[in-house]
């Protein structure tokens, strides 16, 4: 563990005159006052620090750390230091005070003596000093045994260092005794070497030596684990343990009150290594302004610490900065300490005291100072702390701005809170500050909750600039005044009341857009209650043609529907679901279209057997009737009238034959009228519905194809009022020509012959003078007129007749007919 060479510290001779004072004040200069401007050392090794003196220096964490400051001795010469005389030295100390004492090395009381390098902390790995506690410590406090040369056998107690005739000077030259001089472990004193013998350190000093710290933290073996004896009086001896093979012993932190001589003698083990470090302790003090808050941007505040006779430090704030600091001061006080004052006081006229609340915090060596140990100013500006020899003071002013703050809160009927809202507040001076919902100036992060904070005294007016979404402004202002007895007040809740709905749409057509009028209308609330609209009449609000409103409209959902389409079209069948809440509260529908109307009809009849075709006596033909609505209108009806005029004359219907369906669903029958020879059916189509009608007659067994079995459909629709008529296809003026609307079928049977006439019809002969004369025919038959034979004229008789008979008896049935 003890492998490091190192370089030979410069000696530094005792410096007397101006040059001393000098130097005394740069050395100040550099500490500022204590706090630490050096090059931080090396935590590995001490190999490569600087040779250059820094006075005394604190380090951070550890005991007392604060109050610490660790003597450079850099400047220490080992030749001279070995002479009779010694080598005086002398250090400058924060503060302005200088220090001076003569160094001794002499023998240790086995061997010696044997050399010591001035080092920084720490001396190496296992060290406690500079790694553990005390870092970051400047220059170079440690005084370390070097690594032995080769043929060297050092064992036993080898060096004593030895600070003597040591004094503490102000800068007027005064001596001052209201110090401690502290000397410490600054290797590890443990058994190194092995072997039956162990390392040691043996503190002196002619003041008793207390211990001011058992620097052993975590991680570190025990302190003088061979023993530790004599605490409290002037000779401590700490020992390592024989055969401990711990390389990392804590370390020993002891002080002396104002000695004038102080040192250590050092054992070391088979050429092992020891150090030891010196410290001053001094008191320091240090005060703080906390202005966390301007009630003025201009306020500026000067902290100062101070004894009944000496200024020790003074800090300003300054622009917008927030704090100010003295940083630490050293005090040299009495031996019993003394008392501090730490101040407070304005730095700019702005300053007006009552808008401020002031307090004071203040530790000790890090412990809260109990406020019955501290003596308070009556006007709270100033506060006296007692400070012992060692102690470091720090105290705190924090000044808080007595500024003032208001709340309110935005509120519906019922009391819920309502986001979104904006408001001005007017101060007494003018000036306005613009506050919204959650953001600009608003201090309170809940919705509906605002409030404003930092508000000089005075008097503020409230207004609303823009209410929640859907709700209405409220024209009411308030006022409340700020001072030191109302500093947060409250305007209290400022309630809305909810925007009333308005629903517009317009009626158009569906193809061009074009507005049109005569619509009407029913809406539905949401209590169920219904309010008719009429375009340009009851309930609207838009008197232009095709474009309606209305207001009031009540939060909730609502159903508007069209009870009545503009004249020649269809309704708007599907209602229109309405919201009107917050968020809706002016609702446009914009142009809600109608299809013009157009109704339409189409039938078409069929049989079987198919239309022309013959049919036998006693055949049943069946008859079918499709009706389709072809439109976009309901027919309500939709009627069919079947002329049987010319089928009942040659056939009898089939009982019960008749049926009907609409869109293949059962519908009522149509109704046969035999006596006046029709059939007739009514039912409602919707549009794009079919009906189809069927039903039988049978063919009379007296038939014959001189009859003739014909029927004729005609239909017929009511459509909605304002529709136009619908027009079939079969209607009675064409209905007869129209392939689709009439069927026509001719019995098989031949109509049977003429009957024969009870004498023979004898043509009468013209007069002829060639055959006046003439002869009849010796066989009594009667004369040929024109023909060949006889029975061929009785042939053309007989046909003659019987197409007489037919003509009579077509002729009587359409007499008939025609009845």
């Amino acid at each position: 563990m003890k492998t490091h060479q190192l370089d030979t510290a410069r000696a530094r001779p005792l410096r007397s005159g101006f040059a001393a004072k000098t130097a005394a004040v740069a050395a100040l200069a550099a500490l500022s006052f204590g706090t630490l401007t050096a090059t931080q050392a090396s935590i590995a090794t001490a190999d490569d620090a600087s040779n250059a003196q820094t006075g005394c220096s604190y380090g951070t964490d550890g005991p007392n750390a604060d109050t610490l400051c660790w003597i450079d001795m850099s400047g220490l010469n080992t030749d001279e230091a070995k002479s009779a005389a010694g080598q005086p030295m002398s250090i400058s100390l924060p503060g302005g005070y200088e220090m001076s004492f003569v160094a001794h090395l002499t023998a240790g009381s086995d061997q010696g003596p044997r050399d010591v390098v001035a080092t920084s902390l720490p001396t190496y790995g296992g060290a406690v000093l500079g790694n553990a506690f005390y870092k970051n410590t400047a220059g170079k406090p440690a005084l370390w045994i070097p690594q032995a040369q080769p043929g060297e056998d050092w064992n036993g107690w080898v060096s004593t260092i030895t600070l003597d005739n040591v004094k503490v000077a102000n800068q007027a030259g005064a001596t001052n005794s209201t110090y401690s001089l502290v000397v410490a472990d600054a290797e590890s004193t443990d058994g190194s070497g092995g072997g039956g013998n162990a390392e040691g350190l043996r503190f002196f000093s002619d003041s008793s030596l207390n211990q001011l710290a058992t620097a052993q933290p975590a991680g570190y073996s025990q302190t003088c684990a061979g023993g530790l004896s004599g605490v409290g009086t002037n000779e401590v001896t700490c020992l390592g343990l024989p055969g401990d093979k711990s390389t990392s012993a804590g370390a020993q932190v002891l002080k002396a009150k104002a000695p004038s001589k102080i040192g250590a003698s050092m054992k070391v083990n088979a050429n092992s290594r020891e150090a030891i470090a010196f410290a001053v302790q001094f008191s320091t003090v240090q005060v703080t302004k906390d202005l966390p808050k301007r009630y003025d941007a201009n306020d500026n505040f000067t902290v100062s610490s101070s004894t009944t006779d000496t200024e020790l430090g003074e800090a300003t704030t300054a622009g917008s900065a927030t704090n100010a600091t003295t940083g630490r001061s050293t005090l040299v006080s009495d031996a019993d300490g003394d008392r501090v004052t730490f101040t407070e006081k304005a730095a700019s006229p702005s300053v007006d005291w009552s808008h401020y609340q002031n307090s004071w915090s203040c530790t000790r060596n890090g412990k809260v100072i109990p406020s019955s140990d501290l003596t308070y100013a009556d006007d709270g500006r100033s506060v006296a702390a007692h400070v012992g020899v060692g102690d470091f003071v720090d105290c705190t002013v924090t000044n808080t701005a007595l500024l003032g703050g208001v709340s309110w809160q935005k509120t519906d009927a019922d009391g819920a809170a309502l986001n979104g809202s904006q408001w001005s507040l007017t101060a007494s001076d003018g000036s306005v500050i613009n506050v919204a919902d959650n953001g600009q100036n608003d201090g309170n992060p809940a919705a509906g909750a605002l409030s404003v904070s930092d508000l000089p005294w005075g008097q503020y007016t409230l207004k609303e600039t823009q209410a929640p979404v859907g709700y209405d402004m409220t024209d009411e202002s308030k006022t409340v005044t700020i001072d030191a007895q109302h500093l947060n007040e409250t305007f209290g809740s400022i309630t809305n009341s909810r925007k009333a709905g308005l629903l517009s749409w317009s009626k158009v057509d569906g193809d061009t857009s074009a507005a049109l009028g005569g619509s009407e209308w029913t809406l539905k609330g949401p209590d169920g209650t219904t309010a008719p609209i009429v375009d340009n009449g009851q309930n609207d609000r838009n008197p232009a043609d095709g474009e309606l409103q209305i207001g009031g409209l009540a939060w909730g959902d609502y159903s508007l529907v069209e009870t009545k389409a503009p004249a020649g079209y269809l309704l708007a069948s599907d209602p229109i679901p309405v919201k009107v809440d917050a968020e809706h509260t002016n609702i446009d529908l914009k142009g809600i279209a109608n299809t013009q109307a157009l109704p339409g009809l189409h039938i078409e009849k069929s049989s079987d057997p198919a239309s022309g075709a013959k049919v036998d006596p006693g055949q049943v033909i069946s008859y079918a009737v499709d009706v389709t609505n072809t439109g976009n209108t309901p027919l309500t009806p939709a009627t069919i009238s079947d002329d049987l005029s010319d089928v009942l004359d040659n056939t009898s219907y089939v009982e019960g034959s008749a049926q009907a369906t609409i869109a293949g669903t059962a519908a009522d029958a149509p109704t046969v009228d035999t006596e006046n020879r029709v059939l007739s059916w009514q039912g409602t189509l919707q549009p794009g519905e079919s009906a189809k009608l069927t039903y039988q007659v049978k063919v009379n067994a007296d038939a014959n194809d001189a009859d003739r079995i014909v029927n004729v459909v005609t239909g017929d629709g009511v459509v909605p009022p304002g529709t136009p008529s619908v027009v079939p296809n079969c209607v009675p003026a064409t209905a007869s020509e129209t392939a689709e609307c009439t069927t026509n079928h001719v019995p098989s049977v031949p109509a049977p012959p003429a009957p024969t006439p009870d004498e023979p019809v004898v043509p009468v002969q013209p007069d002829s003078p060639d055959n006046s004369s003439a002869t009849p025919p010796s066989n009594n038959k009667l004369a040929r007129t024109g023909f060949a034979d006889g029975p061929v004229e009785l042939a053309l008789i007989a046909g003659l007749l019987a197409v007489t008979a037919g003509a009579g008896l077509t002729l009587v049935k359409r007499r008939r007919k025609q009845s």
